[in-house]
């Protein structure tokens, strides 16, 4: 028996995912794409592949982006999940990098800080 609306109210109906491994995917996609990347980063920073790896990624998204209209939608969601998970993984040797970067600018402008500290006692001791 069909529910009817008779409050006026808006009512959407969304159909469910076609496949379980669908709906899998919707749910819990980035969260694999995530995890991924990160234990392949880790795995390629250890083996010595970092620069290696930000090409990849690259040419993953890259292709991504050209392939995606082109194939069909059971296949979009996986294809996306390995072009996210390579995307990350070349990207977070660079994102360390970074923020070690960033942390020793830090520690350089605290130790300048520091060291003026330091030369306004001179002139009270």
């Amino acid at each position: 028996m069909a529910r009817w609306n008779i409050s006026g109210e808006t009512v959407t109906l969304e159909s469910g995912p076609r496949r379980p491994v669908e709906g899998f995917l919707n749910r819990y996609g980035l969260r694999i794409a995530v995890v991924l990347g990160l234990v392949e980063a880790v795995l390629a920073w250890a083996a010595g592949f970092t620069l290696e790896m930000l090409l990849i990624g690259l040419l993953s998204v890259l292709g991504y982006l050209w392939a995606r209209r082109r194939v069909p939608r059971a296949i979009r969601r996986p294809l996306w999940v390995v072009a996210m998970a390579q995307g990350i993984a070349g990207l977070a040797p660079l994102a360390v990098g970074a923020g070690m970067f960033v942390a020793l600018m830090i520690g350089a402008l605290l130790l300048v800080i520091g060291l003026l500290v330091l030369l306004g006692d001179r002139r009270r001791v």
